[in-house]
């Protein structure tokens, strides 16, 4: 993260929330993967049983021309469809490389059933991204008989946490994937929270005007945390900081629906001489590699093409 730093608080901040990231990200040799976030984006639509490919982050992105394609393949290993990326980089950070499929990408899926997303390099799989393709529930409507189905998968077990300098301290920001399959009935929206709780107590929540819930398939949605304050007062709540994240003990991140308050997800988490313990596919021995989650994002909201470090979190 490129940040000029001029007070001492902020470097400890970032060597507390970073510690479990420790380990380097390249090991010997290592084989390329694609970045996590980037493979969860990809556009899927529920109400045609579409697939699209587009842009793309590899890991350890190979020199000279990028050779590598994506592809939906069914439970029988058959290959429905395989696109190529084009073979130069858009832009290359590091050992990172943004990546284009040609376009158009696209695939209709014709039936429910047990598919997965296949991104390899140079002819072999380096990540996967295994989904079931469900029937929606049928309507009552005799004059519409389109096609929809619901997509079900890693997107609902998922999110992570990134870090926000602001002033002398770290906000940590809370990333999570929700959508249709987060709403009550025939809602079209709705809207979520999220509270962390420490050993079974309340610490931290969102404030009720963030999390909005939308219909269609799961959307990345960002969020931030505060201490616990009044609705009439949330314009002047504090942020919940990194300090205030990284005190030893059990933490679960609880996302409700705001309209009935039923938990949608709980992502489990702990603390340990103050940092978080990061999950087993982000590390960087994780076995088989087609799984493995790089601990890190690009950076939003910028120019520039930019990798900063996330701890990866997943619901229980």
């Amino acid at each position: 993260m490129k940040t000029i730093l001029r007070r001492p608080l902020l470097p400890a901040l970032f060597i507390a929330f970073g510690i479990a990231l420790a380990a380097p990200l390249s090991a010997q040799n290592p084989t390329p993967v694609f970045e996590w976030e980037s493979v969860l984006d990809t556009f899927c639509n529920g109400a045609t049983g579409t697939v699209r490919f587009g842009d793309h982050v590899v890991v350890h992105a190979p020199d000279g021309a990028f050779r590598g394609d994506a592809a939906v393949v069914d439970s029988a290993g058959k290959t429905i469809a395989r696109f190529p990326f084009f073979e130069d980089y858009k832009v290359r950070a590091a050992v990172f490389g943004r990546v284009q499929i040609k376009g158009p990408a696209e695939v209709q899926l014709a039936a429910p059933g047990n598919y997965t997303l296949v991104f390899s390099v140079a002819g072999k799989p380096a990540t996967r991204l295994p989904f079931t393709l469900k029937a929606a529930a049928s309507t009552p409507d005799p004059y519409n008989n389109a096609r929809a189905f619901v997509f079900e998968g890693p997107w609902a077990r998922y999110a992570h946490l990134t870090m926000k300098p602001s002033r002398d301290q770290l906000i940590p920001y809370l990333t999570l994937w929700v959508g249709g399959a987060d709403l009550a009935g025939s809602a079209k929206q709705d809207m979520f929270a999220v509270s962390l709780l420490r050993n079974g107590s309340v610490i931290a929540y969102s404030k009720k005007a963030q999390g909005h819930i939308p219909a269609g398939h799961y959307r990345r949605a960002e969020i931030t945390l505060f201490h616990p304050h009044e609705d009439r007062q949330s314009h002047a709540a504090r942020a919940f900081t990194a300090t205030d994240w990284l005190i030893d003990g059990s933490h679960e991140l609880r996302v409700t629906r705001q309209s009935d308050g039923a938990v949608l997800r709980k992502f489990p988490f702990k603390v340990a001489q103050g940092a978080i313990a990061p999950l087993p596919r982000t590390q960087p021995d994780f076995t088989p590699r087609v799984e493995f989650i790089t601990p890190r994002v690009v950076k939003k909201a910028t120019n520039t093409f930019e990798v900063i470090e996330a701890i990866w979190l997943e619901q229980r």
